[in-house]
Formats: C-alpha cells, structure tokens, sequence
C-alpha cells in the first residue's frame, strides 16, 4: 500500500466506503424493529392474561359443581 497511485487509493475508499454504506441501519428500520419487539411483549402478555381468565373461570365453574 506504501507505492499505490492516486486512483488504487481512491478505489479503495470508495469499495470501504460502499462496505460501510452496506452496513449501515436507516432509522426506519430501528424504529420498526422495537415497535416490533414491543408488540411482541404485548402479545405475549395479553395471552398470558387470557389464559389466566380462562384457567379462574374453569376454576369457579368446578367449585360450583
């Protein structure tokens, strides 16, 4: 890399800057990301809950047999 032309610098400039381009996340895509997660927890919570009504329902109608 000691005897290289201006060009094979620029070249490699350009192929890490395209590299780093690559990597890169947009902000959209974060944002979706956690919405996602968070809507998952909430998923999952209100299943949860359901399952818990389900089962103290179940529960009294037993009692009252």
């Amino acid at each position: 890399m000691v005897n290289e032309t201006a060009d094979e610098v620029r070249a490699r400039h350009a192929k890490q800057a395209e590299m780093l381009k690559a990597r890169m996340i947009r902000p959209e895509d974060a944002i979706r990301k956690r919405q996602h997660e968070r809507s998952m927890i909430t998923a999952l919570l209100l299943g949860g809950f359901v399952v818990l009504v389900f089962a103290i329902s179940i529960a009294k109608i037993k009692l009252n047999w």
